[in-house]
């Protein structure tokens, strides 16, 4: 991001389930202030251990109707 370390990063339902199931495989880099003085670092484990985790959209599926 261009933007701080604290700003907030989207992962998918899919990357979150994937953090919980290899929580000792799972790595985060998080690469920040690209456009000043770029900087890295790195977490492991899952996200909710990483970070807080809020749920940030939901799907829709239409009924079928008769």
């Amino acid at each position: 991001t261009t933007l701080g370390k604290e700003t907030p990063i989207f992962f998918s339902k899919h990357e979150n389930d994937f953090s919980e199931q290899k929580r000792e495989d799972y790595h985060l880099y998080r690469v920040f202030d690209l456009r000043n003085q770029p900087k890295m670092f790195q977490r492991n484990g899952r996200f909710k251990d990483i970070c807080t985790v809020e749920a940030a959209s939901f799907k829709g599926f239409f009924n079928s109707t008769k």
